[in-house]
């Protein structure tokens, strides 16, 4: 996505708000403000970079060009930061071996952008203000493509999804090369000082963590961070400590299944979804997020090397239960999913199993202890889910039917090759 693009997004500089027929700065054409007032309260420190960004001479740099000319430009930022790294993420898109820079700017940023051993004073609350304030700069962090190149491609080719057989292949660092710095920057951005890091109370912090929420719920950008993953699961765990909960924006941002996918590889995301089972934020989600969070929640993925399957059940019952109390309405007879980019059709008709079940045993207004028992006896039911035939014609079309019967007498002579 070029500079130019991604400068069009209505991004307010003062409260990081995303919005419509905002007013535009006419020096820099790239910040926007809901008023002339919030214009006013961040005037003092964009003025220090507000000026138009050189797009047009930037998009003819090369990788190390560029690279060396955005060392320059960081400290302190300045108005050509952001069209700087936009440029880089485009040549990293071009050809996998301007990779490379990704990684440099990222070493860069990390020591330019460290806090001191000093942990009574945010020495670098200014530097990220400012960087924040750089035309075009919360368009690029907050909107950018993060996705590998693979993923981009197949996307671009198959809007509604990919043929299955395309999914295995994928296998590219891209991703992960184009999205390192990026998210270094938000990390850096919530959080300052030495363990225990100490959380900014910002616009800009808020905005950044929910960037990290999106990127996090959506599977296509969360499979690129690879060994990123870890860092944002940290971030957002330091963020449950000091807070006991985690903001609703975030929830609804598809968070919760993230979170119990990775809570199999991180000790720290079964943590965060323990300390939402006592939170607020949980009772306040969106009919989407908490649809999304049933779904996988019913039966967790248990996937990673973790040494406590029995907590992440426990925790994500825990949640389950709590979502359904609020939220009765999410396990209808006919729910309304929608697919998303690389999920199965087999994978949707299995969801609506599940809610269809869930809605027979839990009509009415059932008590934490009916809902603990349907869950129980659910889980239980996945050791022989060919007797659901049933139940799966109730919610699944003709085809779906036939290749989930074929999927379910696959199981079944496993079942009874491993019992003989």
């Amino acid at each position: 996505m070029s500079f130019e693009v991604l400068r069009e997004a209505e991004i307010c500089y003062t409260t990081l708000s995303e919005g419509d027929g905002y007013m535009r700065c006419s020096r820099c054409k790239c910040a926007y403000y809901k008023s002339a007032e919030e214009q006013k309260m961040n005037w003092k420190i964009h003025k220090t970079v507000c000026k138009e960004p050189e797009v047009e001479r930037i998009s003819t740099m090369g990788g190390r060009e560029c690279m060396d000319e955005l060392k320059k430009s960081l400290l302190p930022p300045k108005p050509n930061s952001a069209a700087l790294m936009a440029r880089l993420q485009d040549l990293m898109r071009e050809d996998d071996k301007a990779s490379q820079y990704g990684v440099e700017l990222y070493q860069f940023l990390s020591s330019v952008g460290s806090s001191s051993s000093n942990t009574t004073t945010d020495t670098l609350d200014v530097f990220y203000r400012t960087l924040w304030a750089v035309p075009g700069m919360p368009q690029f962090l907050l909107k950018s493509n993060l996705r590998g190149n693979q993923i981009s491609k197949l996307m671009r080719e198959y809007p509604e999804g990919p043929p299955q057989e395309e999914l295995p292949q994928i296998n590219d660092e891209s991703g992960e090369c184009r999205s390192i710095f990026v998210v270094d920057t938000l990390v850096r951005t919530i959080l300052w000082g030495r363990a225990p890091a100490t959380v900014r109370q910002t616009p800009h912090s808020n905005a950044a963590l929910l960037r990290l929420s999106e990127i996090l719920g959506d599977l296509t950008m969360r499979d690129g961070l690879q060994n990123l993953a870890q860092t944002v699961v940290l971030t957002f765990h330091r963020v449950c400590e000091v807070n006991k909960d985690i903001p609703v924006p975030c929830l609804n941002a598809n968070l919760i299944p993230a979170l119990v996918d990775l809570s199999s590889h991180f000790p720290e995301a079964l943590e965060i979804l323990e300390t939402l089972c006592g939170g607020k934020s949980i009772t306040q989600l969106s009919e989407a997020a908490a649809l999304s969070a049933v779904r996988c929640l019913a039966v967790p993925p248990i996937t990673g090397p973790t040494k406590e399957p029995e907590k992440i059940v426990a925790a994500s019952r825990k949640l389950l239960t709590v979502i359904i109390k609020t939220k009765p309405s999410v396990i209808s007879e006919s729910p309304n999913l929608k697919q998303k980019w690389g999920e199965t059709p087999m994978q949707i008709a299995e969801s609506k199993m599940t809610l269809r079940f869930l809605h027979k045993e839990l009509s009415g207004t059932p008590d934490a202890s009916k809902i603990e028992e349907t869950l129980t006896k659910w889980t239980q039911l996945q050791d022989t889910v060919w007797e659901l035939e049933p139940l799966a014609s109730e919610v699944m079309t003709k085809t779906e039917l036939e290749n989930w019967k074929e999927g379910a007498e696959e199981f079944k002579s496993f079942c009874q090759q491993r019992a003989a």
